[in-house]
């Protein structure tokens, strides 16, 4: 069928991805490394950064250029396959799980969790820094809230293991700012978490490290 059969319309994407909206919990972006089921199993490229909104994986590259918006700390231990999040560091159920992560294959992971917004994809999304290494770049990505940030996978040896972790430092690329409506949502979504039913738990990407 012709596309001359298809009226314009006015409105832009980002009111789009407003409509569609899948409850309100935010999508999350990753590093995929080689220990990620995706890798394994061939259907994404390792070390490469993916937004994962619902069951939509996306495939952002190599380095992402972010703005750092928010940042809060987060305790998530996985059940059943679904994740339970826990975002009061002083909490006693927090402390349970962030001991509990020590422990191999424990399903249970720790640490700081941002807000970032995506401008090549004109969306916003969750950054967990919550592994062993990862977390020494949080207070890195702390120090840029509100700026613009590029992440990229970092390649860490040791005399047994070798593997990639993200890596944070500033940048001087801008790139387009959210509308406020789109702003808005995602500002209401981070201060009132709740995970959409069938939300994947995010993966521990193998060994704590």
């Amino acid at each position: 069928m012709s596309n001359e059969l298809i009226i314009p319309t006015k409105a832009d994407d980002q009111s789009f991805d407003l409509a569609v909206a899948n409850g309100n919990y935010l999508p999350r972006v990753s590093l995929k490394t080689s220990n990620s089921q995706q890798c394994k199993d061939g259907t994404f490229s390792v070390n490469h950064f993916a937004f994962e909104d619902g069951s939509i994986i996306k495939d952002l590259g190599q380095e992402i250029n972010v703005l750092v918006v928010s940042w809060r700390p987060i305790a998530l231990e996985i059940i059943d396959g679904q994740p339970h999040s826990v975002y009061d560091a002083s909490s006693a159920e927090f402390k349970r799980i962030q001991d509990k992560a020590g422990e191999p294959e424990s399903g249970c992971l720790y640490g700081i969790e941002f807000l970032i917004w995506l401008p090549a994809i004109k969306k916003f999304g969750t950054f967990g820094f919550t592994s062993k290494s990862s977390r020494k770049e949080a207070p890195i990505c702390r120090a840029l809230l509100g700026k613009w940030a590029s992440i990229t996978p970092k390649k860490v040896q040791t005399a047994r293991f070798t593997w990639f972790t993200p890596s944070v430092k500033g940048s001087s690329i801008p790139g387009e700012l959210p509308t406020p409506e789109v702003f808005e949502k995602a500002k209401s979504q981070w201060e009132n978490p709740t995970p959409a039913k069938g939300e994947p738990a995010p993966a521990a990407d193998g060994r704590a490290r």
